[in-house]
């Protein structure tokens, strides 16, 4: 069995965000889970977004200082990383839609999608 982590994702283009994860990302299931007001009091709601898929990895790194009286968290990264079927069809998608690309130096595909989120790709 392949464990799947959902994802939620919070976003005010909720159309155009459902068809990016879907048809150029590759992501399995995307659904609208509901409307969140606006964190400052305005009329904008932003809708919540599950995405669902094997291909697709959370992790969350925190870094503490414990030899304090206080366990202060130094630093905390989180990354959402993608292992796509096709790479190179995933590329082509993403120069489609002019979505900015670069690879670092171990070879793994890094862009910003169209909700601010950072996405990190394994080639291989």
């Amino acid at each position: 069995m392949v464990g799947v982590t959902p994802v939620g994702v919070l976003t005010d283009r909720p159309s155009e965000s459902k068809r990016f994860y879907k048809e150029v990302l590759g992501v399995d299931r995307v659904q609208f889970l509901k409307k969140v007001p606006s964190p400052d009091g305005g009329e904008t709601e932003s809708v919540l977004l599950r995405l669902e898929s094997p291909h697709l990895e959370v992790f969350s790194v925190e870094t503490r200082v414990m030899d304090r009286s206080v366990n202060k968290i130094v630093r905390r990264d989180y990354s959402l990383m993608f292992h796509p079927a096709d790479f190179k069809n995933l590329l082509h998608k993403l120069n489609v839609e002019k979505i900015e690309t670069k690879m670092d130096d171990r070879g793994h595909l890094h862009f910003e999608d169209i909700n601010g989120i950072g996405w990190e790709v394994k080639t291989v």
